[in-house]
């Protein structure tokens, strides 16, 4: 059984879901004493949080390595998630290539998919794209 390539989400998708951080508060503590003592505030703490979270939905089991599948919530609300756009086999090899899906019109996301001429680059760079194959993975983009 060959190698699986695992090329995840193109730039444009990882574009997408990096998000960025953005500070939404200070947090301060006060401890107070049970012997009468004044309490004592701490020193504020900036609060953060990224501003698209990002978690594992499962995983994609190829030649005994589980490769992590995510999803996102983006902040206006969308929940996309990573789905394999397509997989060619080249000279005993296997490419994955994700893209990301809503799953709430249950379509991929036009932006974050590979192009041709991005998935024939990655394959010739090896030196096998005139004997890549594609391999149906259930998922046709329109």
């Amino acid at each position: 059984m060959g190698a699986t390539i695992w090329e995840g989400l193109s730039d444009k998708a990882l574009d997408m879901v990096k998000g960025e951080t953005v500070l939404i508060g200070e947090k301060i503590e006060i401890m107070t004493f049970y012997d009468g003592r004044p309490p004592v505030k701490s020193e504020p703490v900036l609060v953060s949080e990224p501003t698209i979270i990002r978690r594992v939905n499962g995983r994609y089991p190829a030649n005994g390595i589980e490769y992590d599948m995510h999803e996102y919530h983006m902040p206006d609300g969308r929940l996309l998630v990573e789905v394999i756009q397509k997989k060619v086999k080249a000279k005993g090899m296997i490419f994955v290539f994700l893209a990301l899906k809503n799953v709430e019109t249950k379509e991929c996301v036009r932006e974050s998919l590979w192009t041709e001429r991005e998935i024939s680059k990655i394959t010739a760079e090896i030196g096998c794209f005139h004997e890549a194959e594609m391999v149906k993975t259930g998922y046709s983009p329109s």
